[in-house]
């Protein structure tokens, strides 16, 4: 978890708490090195303020969304004008909570997140199918990413290998893989 929070009382409270129930957490004060740090390590999420010297919270999120770093990032923010709040969510925020807060709703906020991601994995992966010719020793690699697993995929992959079977190109399933 990276946590980017320039009030250091806050951000030390945030960090105590947060690696006492479990969770891995980097501090940043400023958005210069938040930028740097997420764009090169691999977080599971992003507590971002808006407020923070050098580069601004929205201007933070602006910029990895356009390098498609897809990090969940819940803003906490004192910016609680609706003007602020959509455009947080707008530049790609998943969530927004504004100061003052609970620390409860806050981890709350994240168990949503995780629970989410958690979901969206199970969702994601991919197929790969391998067939052959035992005759002609050919062999057809099928591989297939998916965002979302769903009917019209797999009756797409059925498809093709029905179709490759039909030609005689192929006429035995080797190996079936998913991720």
């Amino acid at each position: 978890m990276r946590l980017l929070e320039d009030e250091k009382h806050l951000n030390k409270t945030l960090t105590e708490r947060l690696t006492k129930i479990g969770y891995t957490v980097d501090s940043c004060f400023d958005g210069e090195d938040a930028l740097y740090y997420i764009e090169n390590t691999q977080y599971d999420g992003i507590i971002l303020d808006v407020m923070m010297p050098k580069i601004n919270g929205f201007e933070v999120l602006r910029i990895i969304r356009e390098r498609k770093i897809l990090t969940p990032v819940l803003m906490l923010t004192a910016k609680d004008s609706d003007e602020d709040i959509i455009n947080g969510l707008d530049t790609g925020a998943n969530d927004y909570l504004t100061k003052p807060f609970s620390v409860e709703e806050l981890l709350a906020r994240l168990r949503v997140t995780q629970r989410r991601i958690a979901r969206d994995k199970k969702k994601e992966g991919r197929l790969i199918f391998i067939v052959g010719n035992s005759g002609s020793g050919k062999t057809y690699l099928i591989d297939k990413t998916f965002k979302n697993r769903n009917k019209k995929i797999e009756n797409e992959i059925i498809y093709t290998i029905t179709n490759a079977m039909k030609r005689n190109e192929y006429n035995e399933l080797i190996c079936e893989y998913m991720t």
